[in-house]
């Protein structure tokens, strides 16, 4: 294929040839009227009828002698139609192409591959195409490309044969496993005249070499002869899983600030956020997505009881990076002094902790706590800006479950038991009550031995 030269040209006329398998295209082209004979040995790209008005490039061997005529008339080794992809491409397995998935035969000339591509299962993905065998020419390719080995800007992997020359490429590889590269995932083929845009690809693999496969600076490429505009122009794209919201255009390297992202879409039960939460130094088109996670209802801290069983939960709607913060605070040993002690009891600090609680949204809170084995009695306070107050718990299995108000919580859990004066005042009163009742047990005793001994009345 390196002694083909390509003329293109507009379809002006279509006339049968000198026999009934031959015909002859008049092309209307930049340096004039150029006429090809087409027949049985002629590759026709996809096998397309020709047809007035098409735009093709049409191939002729220079090795081949050719008539000395005006127009001039060649012998059409190959016919193909400028082939333009703006769609998604996904393959399964191997062979994933913006233009084909193999090209084995024929040739590929002035095609633009400007959609993302991706094998989710595959090897072989490329621009133009994932394998080839024959010549890719003047080609451009502006994609997202994504597959496991061979991933390449224009082509995936080339085979010895094949010939990928004067194509152009920005491309973005997002995944990829062994050989990936701006132009080729590996070097096997031939390569003259390539040009690319990456700071993090290579041309070839993991090399590019001056007059193959060679990288150049955005501005250089986008002054380059008939670059296409989908080239030249970048996308920022915010959307949801069915709507886009809102798009805006951008030079090569622009960045955005907050104020570029919209309003999220919210839906009830689930928190959104944005895929991307930084737009600096954008070099390609960028989509956005939102993203909507279902909330967290119970978070729990991270003190356990020696039972496994954490110490403290908080139910509520939680996001997944939110964390229940809890740890002991203060004396632990002592009451706060500004704590009164309930009347005719007593009480004794249990523990004392401090809880930060993430906030969403909501002022007040239900918090579960898990008390130490085998404890007492407990009463539980809380300290606000008027000092500790006491808080009244439910209990749910071993937890005992209130309301707590704001982010930042100090908890202080006191054991409660009578104070000892009341047990000796309890001991007193029941001495009391007994020496009152021996004196009539007595005289009641008495009384019932007199009236046995009593002998009866007649």
């Amino acid at each position: 294929y390196l002694n083909l030269v390509p003329v293109t040209g507009v379809i002006v006329n279509v006339e049968r040839g000198e026999d009934c398998c031959s015909q002859m295209l008049t092309l209307h082209t930049a340096g004039g009227i150029v006429n090809f004979i087409v027949d049985t040995d002629t590759a026709v790209l996809e096998n397309r009828q020709l047809r007035a008005g098409m735009r093709v490039a049409a191939f002729y061997d220079s090795t081949v002698a050719v008539p000395l005529i005006f127009p001039p008339r060649y012998q059409a080794a190959a016919v193909v139609m400028n082939s333009v992809h703006e769609g998604r491409v996904t393959a399964k397995k191997n062979y994933a192409g913006g233009i084909v998935g193999r090209a084995d035969l024929g040739i590929l000339y002035l095609c633009q591959g400007v959609g993302p591509v991706e094998s989710t299962d595959g090897d072989y993905v490329g621009g133009i195409a994932g394998l080839s065998r024959t010549t890719i020419r003047s080609c451009w390719a502006k994609c997202l490309l994504s597959g496991g080995n061979y991933v390449g800007g224009v082509v995936g992997r080339g085979e010895e044969d094949s010939v990928t020359r004067d194509c152009r490429t920005l491309v973005c590889i997002t995944e990829h496993g062994q050989y990936a590269g701006a132009v080729s995932g590996t070097e096997e083929g031939t390569f003259v005249g390539n040009l690319f845009v990456s700071e993090e690809l290579a041309g070839l693999g993991r090399v590019s070499y001056s007059g193959k496969a060679e990288p150049v600076s955005f501005a250089d490429f986008s002054a380059l002869e008939d670059v296409p505009e989908a080239l030249k122009t970048f996308t920022l794209t915010f959307r949801t899983d069915n709507e886009i919201l809102k798009q805006v255009s951008f030079s090569y390297g622009d960045s955005f600030d907050e104020e570029a992202y919209p309003a999220l879409p919210q839906r009830e039960g689930y928190y959104a956020r944005w895929s991307l939460e930084s737009l600096e130094d954008l070099r390609f088109d960028t989509v956005v997505e939102a993203i909507y996670t279902p909330y967290i209802t119970v978070l729990c801290a991270a003190p356990q009881r020696e039972n496994g069983r954490a110490v403290f939960y908080i139910e509520g709607d939680y996001q997944e990076k939110d964390r229940l913060e809890a740890e002991p605070f203060g004396a632990q040993d002592a009451l706060p002094e500004d704590m009164e002690p309930p009347a005719f009891r007593r009480q004794a600090l249990t523990e004392r902790w401090k809880l930060s609680i993430p906030d969403n949204g909501e002022q007040t809170h239900t918090l579960r706590y898990l008390p130490p084995e085998e404890s007492g009695r407990l009463r539980l306070y809380l300290h606000t800006e008027a000092g500790w107050s006491q808080v009244q718990a439910r209990e749910i299995g071993r937890y005992l479950v209130f309301p707590v108000t704001g982010n930042d919580i100090e908890l202080a859990v006191c054991t409660v038991y009578l104070a000892p004066w009341v047990w000796a005042l309890a001991a007193a009163l029941s001495v009391f009550l007994l020496a009152m009742a021996v004196p009539r047990l007595r005289r009641r005793c008495k009384k019932e031995s007199r009236e046995r001994m009593a002998p009866p009345s007649c």
